[in-house]
């Protein structure tokens, strides 16, 4: 099994960062990242095999065409080229219907994407059922995101999981913990991105649990982390503005 772990943000340096995590997802709101120079030295410098995913910017989310939407597809295509991102993450939002004009523009920008040599992956948080939205990423060969603490997971070769934290602190409970690594089990390939404040943790026993013969994966499983590294602070921010 391949199995890639991270969280959403980076927190602490990315040195540091790299020593207990394999990936890594960006989102790509206009302002927020660091210009493509500096992205391109953080790629230079984490393992070959540690992966880079871009979220899509919240000016992307419910897909209405116009300048703030070109700027936001631009500023993300940047950052995708300049980390050599494997994976582009759509978040689409409510304005995006399973109605033929959500359909349309779903597919638009899907295939502006794909043109970019990424892989897919779609997080719809709008009226899209289960089943629908599973029909939709088998038509277009992308991967649905899911939350394995509290779903199964709709594919068996190749997941992308969100895992969301819940309750006091954040915290992912070991019997969530638990149903992940079940539900990873018979994954060729698992990328999960974890919230809150558990992600080393989960990280740890994950890979003790899918990639070792060893058991009790979970047996000292908390979910309490205490780490002080500094948030990374870049004045070299990219704003969008071209030159």
């Amino acid at each position: 099994m391949r199995l890639c772990i991270g969280q959403a943000a980076l927190m602490g340096k990315l040195a540091r960062y790299a020593q207990s995590f394999n990936l890594l997802e960006l989102r790509a709101d206009v302002g927020t990242l660091p210009r493509p120079p500096r992205l391109r030295e953080w790629k230079a410098s984490v393992p070959e095999d540690f992966v880079f995913s871009v979220m899509s910017p919240k000016a992307l989310m419910n897909l209405e065409p116009g300048e703030a939407y070109e700027k936001a597809l631009g500023y993300t295509q940047r950052a995708v080229a300049s980390v050599e991102a494997e994976w582009f993450v759509l978040q689409s939002g409510p304005g995006v219907t399973p109605s033929a004009r959500g359909r349309e523009r779903l597919l638009g920008l899907i295939s502006e994407v794909k043109s970019w040599g990424v892989r897919v992956a779609w997080e719809p948080r709008g009226p899209w059922s289960p089943q629908q939205a599973q029909d939709w990423c088998a038509e277009h060969e992308l991967t649905l995101v899911t939350d394995l603490s509290i779903e199964a997971a709709t594919s068996g070769a190749v997941i992308y999981t969100r895992v969301r934290a819940i309750g006091a602190g954040g915290r992912i409970t070991s019997g969530a913990a638990d149903r992940i690594g079940e539900r990873l089990a018979d994954a060729e390939e698992a990328f999960v991105v974890v919230e809150g404040t558990s992600a080393k943790s989960l990280a740890r026993g994950l890979r003790h649990e899918l990639l070792s013969d060893a058991a009790g994966a979970w047996a000292d499983f908390d979910g309490v982390e205490v780490d002080g590294a500094d948030d990374e602070v870049d004045d070299d921010v990219d704003d969008g503005e071209e030159g």
